[in-house]
């Protein structure tokens, strides 16, 4: 599951559901450049994904929480 809201992130961390997650962290910005953004990082966050079971995405970084 991809999300804006951190509220998932609470139902994450209490109860590991979803299975993963991707909090996109950039404030608002418009859909181009959110396409933009996740086409320039889909190479990191698919690898993230095979050893972080929630990744958070902003405009200048991955982290990886494991």
């Amino acid at each position: 599951m991809f999300t804006k809201d951190s509220d998932f992130v609470d139902s994450f961390v209490l109860n590991r559901t979803p299975w993963k997650l991707l909090l996109i962290s950039t404030g608002n910005i418009t859909n181009p450049e959110l396409i933009s953004l996740l086409l320039k990082n889909i190479d990191g966050i698919a690898n993230g994904f095979e050893h972080a079971d929630f990744i958070e995405l902003s405009r200048f970084r991955i982290v990886y929480h494991v």
